[in-house]
């Protein structure tokens, strides 16, 4: 079929101790940032579909999917992490105490006053920015984001309705993370990069700590079903590293088994592990995909060695996998629910039935272990953000595992 590349992880398959901090990543953590998100108004735990009739489809135990699609009304998982961060920022500027933040302390009379000079900066391929923005239009604040080249208009018009000053650049997004960062500091901006660099660590740490509200809310729906696997975009690694992270500290050597799923046109991960490279590899760009929101070219130095030292299998995808996600969400059989998600999104549940598929990808299913008592939790990170790749994938633009 059209490559999938199933790369296994030595280190993580023998369950080393790893030289990766996890601590960061626990249930205490999670709890901290599920406390403020409670605070927000409009915050309502996510779905987590049980795919029943899929699940049988595909001869396994148990397929359940965490619907991001409906986080805030932003399509996507990332306003959980831009927001924590930014509240935690804005909570060490008025004095407040981190560990019981309340969201109304942010938007006191008072709080406005202090805050209302404050310029929140980031680069993003839409939703990560699109999170920030949204946060900063809560608290009064302005917020200033900077687009790849590549970057679709409909991203442009969705940020630019949080009021934020959206600027599209002639470069990729590893030189547009640059750029911001060159302005930010000529201007007197306060970055919320969801990527790390040496020197740089406390907030894309703070990002991805806000992001363990999603793993808090799975395992609360999951109550005693513990996965036996769990599939996670991993783009530039912070959401896969803070879902990594979790898993070893909650679970320690009985984790589920995950699989960190990147875009096979930007194979960071993929390489890295293949050539047992300590840091990761860095790949030039730009990067033609329909999954632009995991097509990075420099992994963050958090999430990567997380990802390193215990994730057992990383795989990189074609564009196909995650367009036939996104039509077999959409076209479910009953009874299970009708999910329109994005192929970035959807790329989990793609693979896992790709993986399933005896005619097309039988021996990687056996490689990964998926057998008919196995149990998946995947991640839908984001939903029909980018009308133009939705659209290709659900007319069939992209063609279906056999190439029908």
């Amino acid at each position: 079929m059209h490559d999938i590349w199933i790369q296994p992880n030595a280190r993580a398959l023998q369950r080393r101790n790893g030289s990766a901090a996890t601590h960061d990543f626990s249930e205490a953590a999670a709890a901290n940032a599920r406390h403020f998100h409670r605070t927000i108004s409009v915050y309502q735990p996510t779905p987590l579909h049980s795919l029943a009739c899929l699940a049988t489809d595909l001869n396994l135990g148990a397929l359940w999917i965490k619907d991001e699609s409906h986080r805030f009304g932003l399509k996507a998982f990332k306003g959980l992490g831009g927001s924590y961060a930014a509240a935690r920022l804005v909570a060490e500027r008025l004095g407040l105490t981190a560990e019981s933040l309340d969201f109304a302390q942010l938007t006191t009379p008072a709080a406005r006053g202090q805050l209302k000079d404050l310029v929140f900066a980031t680069a993003t391929a839409g939703n990560h920015g699109r999170g920030l923005a949204w946060m900063a239009q809560q608290l009064g604040c302005r917020c200033v984001v900077y687009l790849p080249a590549e970057a679709s208009p409909a991203r442009v018009t969705t940020l630019a309705a949080h009021d934020a000053d959206v600027t599209v650049t002639e470069v990729g997004f590893d030189n547009t993370v640059r750029l911001i960062t060159e302005r930010a500091l000529d201007n007197g901006w306060l970055l919320v990069q969801d990527t790390a660099w040496e020197g740089y660590e406390e907030i894309p740490r703070l990002i991805m700590q806000g992001y363990l509200t999603m793993l808090a809310e799975a395992f609360e729906q999951l109550q005693d079903q513990t996965p036996t696997h769990v599939l996670v975009q991993v783009g530039v690694g912070s959401l896969a590293g803070a879902v990594q992270g979790y898993l070893v500290e909650r679970f320690g050597a009985q984790r589920p088994v995950v699989i960190a799923v990147e875009a096979a046109a930007a194979p960071n991960a993929c390489q890295s592990i293949e050539a047992e490279k300590e840091e990761p590899v860095i790949l030039g760009g730009p990067f033609e995909t329909i999954m632009a929101t995991i097509a990075c070219g420099e992994m963050s130095p958090l999430g990567w060695p997380i990802l390193r030292d215990h994730a057992e299998y990383v795989a990189a995808c074609p564009d196909w996998v995650g367009a036939h996600g996104v039509r077999l969400l959409a076209n479910p059989a009953d009874p299970d629910p009708r999910i329109e998600a994005g192929p970035t999104g959807a790329v989990t549940a793609g693979l896992v039935a790709a993986l399933c598929d005896a005619d097309v990808r039988g021996p990687a299913r056996e490689t990964v272990g998926l057998t008919p008592e196995s149990r998946v939790l995947v991640f839908l990170t984001e939903g029909a953000t980018d009308p133009v790749a939705h659209a290709s994938a659900i007319e069939g633009s992209w063609p279906t595992p056999k190439g029908e």
